[in-house]
């Protein structure tokens, strides 16, 4: 009788454990299916559309985001410089090169868990082009000149957002001709 029970209890403490351990992982660890990779920036191009996996829809329900429908626009996210290396707010970084075609674009910075807005931000408006068309902007905690977005040294991780609105490469139509800006680390201090 007490070994039945012992083996009941075990059991379901196996099995609730093991599927609460495996929600928490897809949910928190889960890349996600249908994952675009440009160079260090990823998206999710169906995050907003009916196509969306559970496992993304989940992760955006528990942190509150409402992600832009395919012909609204989309989200890349830069959580590692060019070199692979975490970013952190004590470092200086430089983001530059090409962008694409986009009615508008914004440029911020997230951090923590949920991901939430941090430091500064820039859009398409107010940034200064090169004279080839590109973008430079500086991101760090000390100001600089031209493009600039502040950090804060005691931001000890984050990743850079760059949302396109109203683009091409959000339908699909636009995703094998375009390039998305390189981050290099420039320096740190301390």
């Amino acid at each position: 009788m007490l070994r039945t029970l012992f083996l009941i209890v075990l059991s379901l403490g196996v099995a609730l454990g093991g599927g609460i351990g495996a929600a928490w992982y897809v949910v928190d660890e889960f890349p996600g299916f249908n994952r675009l990779d440009v160079g260090q920036w990823t998206a999710w191009p169906n995050a907003g559309s009916p196509e969306a996996d559970p496992y993304a829809r989940a992760r955006q329900s528990r942190d509150g985001l409402f992600p832009l429908g395919p012909a609204e626009g989309l989200a890349f996210t830069a959580s590692r410089d060019a070199e692979g290396r975490p970013l952190t707010g004590n470092c200086h970084y430089r983001l530059e090169g090409e962008t694409p075609i986009a009615r508008l674009w914004t440029i911020f910075l997230m951090s923590g868990q949920p991901p939430r807005p941090v430091g500064g931000a820039l859009h398409s408006r107010l940034a200064l082009r090169q004279a080839d068309g590109s973008i430079a902007i500086a991101i760090g905690p000390d100001a600089r000149p031209g493009n600039w977005i502040r950090t804060g040294r005691s931001l000890t991780a984050f990743s850079v957002s760059m949302v396109f609105y109203d683009t091409s490469v959000a339908d699909g139509s636009g995703l094998s001709e375009f390039r998305l800006p390189l981050l290099r680390r420039i320096g740190c201090d301390g």
